[in-house]
């Protein structure tokens, strides 16, 4: 007996849904300061928590890419975010990186997940951002002058 369209459609539902948290942790991550590979590894930890594995997770500076590959031969299914501002923000990857343990851990429903995850990119940060592009800014010119560079360097 095969199943109907109407059967499948939660299914295909929630495979769109964990694609598109898959991303938007993806792109917190990737904007809030982590490498391309831990932003890559995490995104699959979300998709294998979800139940959509064969994702693989393509990470530039810029953008992020998930494709999933179902097993099955049904039609492939790929998504694509872009990452416009990058400010590290510590405390946002802590509350990411611990949402994705849970999640990974298998308790945290997926409703729930996106939920958090909503939370998170609304926090407000804990530095402003003028803070933190001066302070970036310091430590860019104070490894100048430990490199042997001069004062015009660090300037």
């Amino acid at each position: 007996m095969s199943a109907s369209p109407l059967d499948r459609t939660p299914a295909k539902h929630d495979l769109y849904r964990t694609m598109a948290l898959a991303l938007r942790v993806g792109e917190l991550l990737l904007g809030s300061g982590e490498s391309t590979e831990t932003v890559s590894g995490a995104m699959r930890r979300i998709t294998n928590a979800y139940g959509v594995p064969h994702c693989e997770a393509d990470v530039n500076l810029s953008a992020i890419t998930l494709s999933h590959v179902p097993s099955d031969g049904s039609v492939p299914v790929t998504a694509e975010r872009r990452v416009r501002r990058r400010l590290p923000d510590y405390d946002r990857l802590i509350a990411v990186h611990e949402l994705i343990r849970e999640a990974s851990g298998g308790s945290v429903p997926l409703e729930e997940a996106e939920s958090r995850l909503r939370k998170v990119t609304r926090r407000v940060r804990v530095y402003p951002d003028w803070f933190l592009v001066t302070a970036l800014a310091l430590i860019a010119a104070s490894a100048s002058i430990l490199v042997g560079g001069g004062a015009l360097v660090a300037v």
